[in-house]
Parts: C-alpha cells; sequence; structure tokens
C-alpha cells in the first residue's frame, strides 16, 4: 500500500503563513507584492442607514439630561446659599433669643426675690393692722365703758333735774325770774312747787338769740318725778297743742309757744337721745321716752321697753328687725 506525503512546504509560503504573528506587517513581502500599511477610517453611518436614528436620539437625549443637571446643579447651588443664609440668620437670631431669654430669667428671678420682699412686707403690714384694729376695738370698748361711767355719775349728780324748753327769756333774767317762771308751770299742771324745793335754777350757755333752756334741780328726787308725772297728765288731758302746756298758761307775753319738760340728760345723753327719736320714726316703733336719765323704745302698746345704751344698741336692734 502505497503512501501519499504531503509535499514540503515552500519557503514563501511557509514566511507567509508566519507574518499571521509577526508584528511588523510593512516588511512583509509575498513574492513580488509588497504590503503597505494603510490606516482604515471608518466611514460614517448615513442616518438612514439602520441604526442611525437610534444614535441621533441617544446624542439628544444626553444633551437634554446634561442641560438639566446643569440647571439643577446652579438651582441647588442658589438653595443651598439662600439655605446657608437662613442657617446663619436663624442661628444669629437664636442666640439673640438665648441672649433674651436669659435676661428674661434674670429679671424674672429679680421680680420673684422683689415679690418675696414685698410679700413679707405685706404680711408684716397686715399683721400689724390687725394688731391695730384689735387696739382700736379694745380702746374703743374703753372709752365706751369711760363715757358710761361718766354719764352714769353726770345722772347720778343729775337725778333730780328737769329741763325746760322753749320759754322765751326776759330782759336782765335772773334767777328769781326762773323761779318764778317753774312756779307758774306747777300752778299751771296743779302741782305746787315752792322756792324751798328747789336746789338750783338756771339756763344753759348757748348762741344769743336763741331760746336757751332751763335746768332745775329739786331738793328730791320724789318732787322732780311728782313734776313730771303731772305735766304728763296735764298734756294727756287735753288733745290739742293750744290746750297743752305752752306759755300763756305761764303769763309769758308774745305768741304762745309749746312748752317742753324732760328728765335733764348730759350733752352725749342727747345725741343718743335724739338718735333713738329718729330710729323710732325710720322703723315705726310708737314709743320713745326717757325716765331718770335712761333712754327707751317700745314698738307697740304692751310690748316689753328696750333700753338704749348707746348706739350700738340701735346697730344691733336694727339688724335684729
Amino acid at each position: 500500500m502505497s503512501v501519499q506525503r504531503t509535499p514540503p512546504k515552500s519557503p514563501t509560503t511557509s514566511n507567509i503563513l508566519h507574518t499571521q504573528s509577526e508584528s511588523d506587517l510593512n516588511s512583509l513581502h509575498f513574492g513580488d507584492t509588497t504590503f503597505v500599511n494603510v490606516n482604515r477610517v471608518k466611514r460614517p453611518r448615513h442616518s438612514q442607514s439602520p441604526g442611525g436614528e437610534d444614535q441621533d436620539l441617544k446624542h439628544e437625549v444626553l444633551e437634554l439630561l446634561s442641560g438639566w443637571k446643569s440647571e439643577l446643579d446652579a438651582k441647588l447651588n442658589d438653595m443651598c446659599v439662600k439655605q446657608n443664609s437662613l442657617i446663619a440668620q436663624l442661628a444669629t437670631e437664636i442666640s439673640e433669643l438665648k441672649t433674651q431669654t436669659f435676661k428674661i430669667k434674670e429679671s424674672n428671678a429679680e421680680i420673684a426675690t422683689s415679690m418675696t420682699f414685698i410679700n413679707k412686707q405685706y404680711e408684716d403690714i397686715k399683721s400689724g393692722l390687725d394688731s391695730l384694729q384689735k387696739e382700736k376695738q379694745e380702746q374703743r370698748k374703753c372709752l365706751e365703758k369711760l363715757e358710761r361711767k361718766i354719764q352714769d355719775l353726770q345722772l347720778k349728780s343729775r337725778t333730780s333735774s328737769i329741763e325746760v324748753r322753749n320759754v322765751p327769756p326776759k330782759d336782765k333774767e335772773n334767777s328769781d325770774d326762773l323761779t318764778n317762771t317753774i312756779n307758774r308751770i306747777g300752778q299751771a299742771v296743779g302741782i305746787k312747787i315752792s322756792d324751798t324745793d328747789l336746789r338750783d335754777i338756771y339756763r344753759l350757755p348757748g348762741k344769743d338769740g336763741s331760746t336757751r333752756p332751763i335746768v332745775v334741780e329739786f331738793q328730791t328726787v320724789q318732787m322732780k318725778s311728782n313734776t313730771l308725772t303731772a305735766i304728763r297728765e296735764f298734756n294727756n288731758k287735753h288733745k290739742t297743742v293750744e290746750d297743752k302746756l305752752n306759755t300763756a298758761l305761764i303769763d309769758i307775753p308774745g305768741k304762745r309757744q309749746p312748752v317742753f319738760v324732760a328728765d335733764y340728760l348730759p350733752m352725749s345723753s342727747k345725741k343718743l337721745f335724739h338718735a333713738t327719736r329718729e330710729f323710732a320714726k325710720l322703723n315705726k316703733f310708737k314709743f320713745c321716752w326717757t325716765s331718770n336719765g335712761n333712754i327707751f323704745l317700745r314698738k307697740e302698746q304692751g310690748d316689753k321697753q328696750i333700753l338704749i345704751s348707746s348706739e350700738q344698741c340701735l346697730m344691733d336692734l336694727k339688724k335684729n328687725l
């Protein structure tokens, strides 16, 4: 069996095949032909060629995105600048607020200290006023007690005295004239009053031109009481004012005037008696009178009499009405 061998390679072919790994292509020769290194320029793809429209769209999208990115970067930078400015302004304002808050806290602390001091002072003043009020009440009570004692002494010293009002004085009047007037009053009401029954008689001081009361002090309280009783009975018998005890009945010249006779009261008791009579009118008390220097009230006939020793009695009585 014959075997056909592969013909040996020619040197040229061998060289050509070897050039596949040769880096210097310009030095290779294939027979009589010389190979020249030529740079290939890629022919641009025509827009109407397949895939050209995609490339243009991609380019436009990239340019649009690039523009948006630039605009966003500019806006972001502007926003950052403004935010930094605002943050700096806020930081400044916060710092000022902290300073003001600190000052306010200090001021509040000072105010709180002042208020504490003022409260303490107020409590001290209030306590002092309370003490003064208590002392004033105690002193008032003490003064009322002293006034009552003085009134009692005055009443005891004048228990036998009466007061005659609305009798006009005579010119150059003396004690004898006053005694004669009292004697005529006794005759008018039906009781004998002699000179020996009188201990003292005088007019109270007052304004010039006014009709000053006559004070008559009897020797005994019994004589004083009898005289007052006789005068009351006489006035009760006569219903009209003209018929009651008056200046015409005791031979006093001039216009007829009513004559009033009552217990003699010190000035303090007179003021209280006047206030009691006003109270009786306002609150419809039918009876208000004095007896032996004491002042009494009675609401209705048959009711219990009420002793009025001070204005406080009137105030307490008003509360209970």
